[in-house]
């Protein structure tokens, strides 16, 4: 409760104490409870990603209704520090052939995903999405001009789904497609 807590508030909450309600009829709580027991008792295709986002609201309406928070001094608006600048994007030039998303980027940096959001887009000045593709595909000029691994194996070592995925990011951002691109070179 208390890392949602701290999302939501764009700060660090150290305490969250629940008011000691015995009895109470709660609509919103029974039907996020329903929600996740009938999601629990069907298994369907995204149900674990579901029941996160229903539990994530019903923790929510917790804070809201039933909390008294303890919050720690307020975090500033401010972007990341140089040193967690450095860690990021190491961490993304090591990893750029594989999956990243928020998730494993913030916990690099001991952070939730949406105030790591927020503060990428202030440092990097862009969404941390559109700077790792920009990352890939400047990996993928490179290894065109200094390699002559096939664009398939290329596409697969920047991280792209398959060679269509990099040849059309490619052809958006260049002009060109990497084909042509590395006949230019020649």
């Amino acid at each position: 409760m208390a890392e949602v807590a701290s999302e939501v508030m764009d700060c660090l909450v150290t305490e969250v104490c629940l008011a000691d309600v015995l009895r109470t009829d709660d609509p919103v709580m029974t039907a996020a409870m329903a929600a996740i027991r009938h999601e629990a008792a069907q298994q369907a295709m995204g149900g674990p990603l579901y029941v996160e986002t229903v539990a994530r609201g019903l923790i929510i309406h917790l804070l809201r209704r039933y909390a008294a928070i303890t919050r720690d001094r307020p975090v500033p608006s401010s972007g990341l520090s140089p040193a967690q600048c450095r860690i990021i994007r190491e961490h993304i030039d090591a990893n750029l052939a594989e999956r990243l998303d928020l998730a494993g980027m913030a916990a690099q940096l001991g952070m939730t995903p949406c105030l790591f959001a927020r503060r990428f887009r202030i440092s990097f000045g862009l969404p941390a999405y559109a700077w790792v593709t920009a990352r890939r595909l400047e990996r993928a000029r490179r290894l065109l001009g200094e390699t002559g691994a096939s664009i398939k194996a290329i596409a697969v070592d920047c991280g792209f789904a398959d060679q269509a995925h990099l040849t059309r990011l490619f052809a958006r951002e260049t002009g060109v497609t990497p084909a042509a691109y590395r006949r230019a070179l020649n």
